[in-house]
């Protein structure tokens, strides 16, 4: 499976985008015009669906709602974010559709809530909130049903993959560093990008060597050597 289509609204520096994903796709643009950014949204998914993540923990990683939030979201949306994404393949692009859209709680709080979120299995709605316990107890919509084993068990296939999706922009510098070589963990500007190489299973190399040769027609050098 792969992301087939992207819409955000009020994301960090995007009033609203949507679009097709492609099996590859290029983002263009100069310094600080918001590719990283764009990226940015899938990998917030996948923060949410992470073990020990949520959406709480993703936001706060990010210094909270204010900082994602397109400093003109007041006047579209209602203030609100959304990210939605579909994931599939060629022959069905949307076999999964999974809606987040929140906000700031009202009252005082400010902390982040949701307003909608929605889980869809080949257009079937498997999920969708706030349903009646959320009325019954608000506090639950300060966390969404992907970040709960207990509540994505009919869409798990869905959690696993945004869990798994990795965001890497590389930084030359970093790679290149023995002292800062593997010093942190998943980083996605490289620093332990070589020794994640060296722990992946010969298996998963050779299929991942095959896939990019089928797409590219050539194989890559990393597959040569």
């Amino acid at each position: 499976m792969r992301i087939t289509h992207l819409s955000i609204r009020n994301w960090r520096h995007f009033h609203e985008a949507d679009f097709k994903v492609a099996e590859r796709l290029f983002i263009v643009g100069p310094n600080a015009s918001g590719k990283s950014n764009l990226l940015d949204a899938a990998r917030f998914l996948r923060d949410v669906a992470s073990e020990g993540g949520g959406l709480q923990a993703a936001l706060s990683a990010r210094g909270g709602l204010s900082r994602v939030r397109n400093l003109n979201a007041r006047n579209f949306n209602h203030g609100r974010l959304l990210i939605q994404i579909a994931v599939g393949d060629n022959d069905g692009p949307r076999l999964w559709e999974y809606r987040l859209e929140f906000g700031a709680e009202r009252g005082g709080r400010h902390r982040p809530v949701l307003s909608e979120e929605t889980v869809r299995e080949q257009g079937e709605v498997r999920l969708r909130r706030p349903d009646a316990d959320d009325h019954r107890d608000p506090e639950r919509l300060t966390q969404t049903a992907l970040e709960q084993v207990n509540s994505n068990q009919p869409f798990r296939e869905l959690a696993t993959f945004l869990a798994e999706v990795r965001y890497l922009h590389l930084v030359p510098q970093l790679v290149r560093d023995p002292e800062r070589r593997g010093s942190v963990a998943d980083d996605p500007f490289g620093s332990d990008f070589l020794s994640r190489i060296a722990r992946t299973s010969p298996r998963t190399r050779d299929a991942r060597c095959a896939e990019s040769t089928r797409r590219s027609g050539s194989p890559s050098r990393s597959c040569r050597n």
